[in-house]
């Protein structure tokens, strides 16, 4: 199976590379990239904003046949824990997937993720705190496997 995938950035990324870790992200250490183009815009607008250069989408294929990958279809208790262990920790979280696909915790998830952590919150209202309102993904390509499986197809200046 095949995805058309976009990278929001302030560069044109040919061979992506897993940057060493340096954030905590929502799953864990990676590529990531989005098949929603509108998403990758936005993406692409923030990094140019912060980091100067121009905003560019960079377009992708994806083949993700032979990969291990692992696909939250929604926002659920697996997601969360998921999320929450790569947010709150400090180091690599170790597991087996190639590919992890899901949707972005928003922009509240570090408050969130404390007010859990500290028992002022459950899990499902950190859930639903942390639910985006518009539809949105993210592909995280976490090992080298991925990325051999990826071909670049271009990239356009918005």
């Amino acid at each position: 199976m095949n995805l058309e995938i976009y990278h929001g950035s302030n560069i044109i990324v040919e061979k992506p590379i897993i940057m060493p870790y340096v954030r905590t992200l929502d799953f864990g250490n990676g590529f990531y990239a989005t098949t929603i183009y509108n998403q990758a815009e936005e993406w692409a607008n923030k990094k140019s904003d912060r980091r100067g250069g121009q905003a560019v989408i960079n377009k992708y294929e994806l083949d993700l046949k032979y990969l291990r990958v692992k696909n939250f279809t929604e926002i659920n208790d697996e997601w969360a824990d998921f999320v929450i262990l790569n947010r709150q920790s400090d180091t690599i979280i170790e597991h087996s997937f190639d590919v992890i696909i899901g949707e972005v915790a928003d922009d509240r998830v570090y408050d969130s993720l404390q007010f859990y952590l500290d028992g002022v919150i459950t899990k499902e209202q950190f859930i639903e705190r942390v639910k985006f309102k518009e539809e949105n993904n993210q592909l995280c390509l976490a090992t080298n496997a991925a990325l051999n499986k990826l071909k670049f197809k271009g990239a356009e200046y918005i």
